[in-house]
């Protein structure tokens, strides 16, 4: 498959198609950057904090460089690490690694939870966003997994 027709098939059809290759990334790219830069002015606007700056470079370098790896023809590594696959195989690997991550992500806030809840004496706001991270990442986990199991 070709990286055009690869392109095609991931945009899906219609409006939406065409909107996604006029914006020239994957509508994941396009989305995070849109979110990112959103969440950067909105917090300089509503508080201008300094560091909202670094949001919107993040979302913007984040697009940009969609659109040379994009265009580019970069290889493997570079397409799905910026969620650009051009085929199966591509969205295979990112499929993969993306578990992976969730599974990390599962234990790494169980590790941090336990260890602010070890060291400190108090409970503290930190501890209660880890517990509720650690509880929606563990739901998150058991009920996409029975959804998938279902389809298979």
């Amino acid at each position: 498959m070709s990286m055009d027709e690869g392109r095609a098939n991931e945009s899906g059809t219609g409006r939406g198609r065409r909107v996604l290759s006029a914006l020239r990334v994957s509508g994941y790219n396009a989305f995070t950057a849109a979110l990112f830069i959103g969440a950067g002015i909105v917090l300089q606007v509503t508080t201008g904090w300094h560091l909202s700056i670094l949001l919107i470079v993040i979302g913007a370098l984040q697009y940009a460089a969609a659109v040379v790896i994009r265009a580019s023809g970069s290889g493997d590594v570079l397409r799905i690490a910026f969620f650009e696959p051009t085929d199966e195989r591509d969205r295979d690997i990112r499929r993969r690694a993306t578990a992976l991550v969730g599974d990390i992500a599962v234990i790494g806030s169980l590790i941090a939870l336990l260890v602010v809840l070890i060291v400190s004496e108090q409970q503290s706001a930190l501890s209660i966003y880890l517990a509720w991270q650690t509880f929606a990442l563990s739901v998150t986990w058991i009920v996409l997994t029975w959804i998938i199991a279902r389809r298979h």
